[in-house]
């Protein structure tokens, strides 16, 4: 299921005996942070170090995770996701500041099943707005455009359809927040992707971006929805972001 899009995922989906243990699941939410170091190129941070500290929170299952580091060299990263228990509505949370020659990141997820139990078809939109504010020193104007030295905040937002209709998703905090990168389900099918395009990096100021997806759903069918969203703060850059992800449904 690796999407080149959706680049900030670290998820896995659990095949063979790892995944006796697992947890079968139709929604989940997950939150990562980490506090890294800049290592130094032809630039301050042409790339960085293996992680300093992080944490995980969401456990398989549950409707809302959240995370937070603070470390007086490095700086801080926090991140939230909920979803209230409405179809398509939900929330992300990312706030990252780093001190001098640190990189520290906020990373989140929703994922959502949506079943079609009417008896007509649906159209449905799913949308997303995100909101920013951040503050990047000018020097990092010199960093790589595509490297990990890069501030600013990112969204990527999917749908897919599977043969199943639950993901096994392990135990754990760390299991849930692996279950994108690997080999695709049985049956899986993108239908649709909405992000970023990377345009408010290493900028300074405050703004939104909105996102959407539409698609029409069949009686009895079913899709999945994953919202995430990462916020990324080098060399004392600061940066706040929230998304909100909502769902419209028209019947035919």
């Amino acid at each position: 299921m690796k999407n080149s899009s959706l680049f900030i995922l670290l998820v896995t989906f659990l095949v063979g005996p790892a995944a006796a243990q697992a947890d079968s699941i139709q929604s989940t939410t997950s939150t990562y942070v980490s506090l890294r170091q800049c290592v130094a190129g032809e630039s301050i941070c042409d790339s960085i170090s293996p992680v300093h500290r992080h944490a995980v929170g969401g456990i398989p299952g549950s409707p809302q995770a959240q995370a937070n580091l603070k470390d007086p060299e490095f700086g801080e990263s926090a991140g939230s996701a909920h979803l209230n228990g409405e179809p398509g509505i939900a929330k992300i949370t990312a706030n990252v500041n780093s001190l001098p020659a640190r990189r520290n990141a906020s990373t989140s997820f929703v994922l959502q099943r949506y079943t079609n139990t009417s008896e007509e078809a649906q159209t449905l939109t799913f949308s997303g707005d995100m909101t920013y504010d951040q503050t990047v020193p000018e020097e990092n104007s010199t960093f790589p455009a595509d490297g990990p030295g890069r501030s600013g905040a990112f969204v990527d937002m999917g749908l897919f359809s599977l043969m199943t209709d639950s993901i096994e998703a392990g135990t754990t905090a760390e299991d849930n927040f692996g279950i994108f990168d690997g080999e695709s389900p049985p049956g899986y099918q993108s239908l649709g992707n909405a992000k970023t395009d990377g345009v408010i990096s290493d900028i300074t100021g405050q703004g939104n971006e909105n996102f959407s997806m539409t698609v029409v759903l069949e009686p009895g069918d079913s899709l999945w929805l994953v919202a995430t969203m990462q916020a990324i703060a080098a060399n004392g850059a600061v940066v706040k972001a929230e998304l909100d992800t909502k769902l419209t449904i028209v019947s035919e």
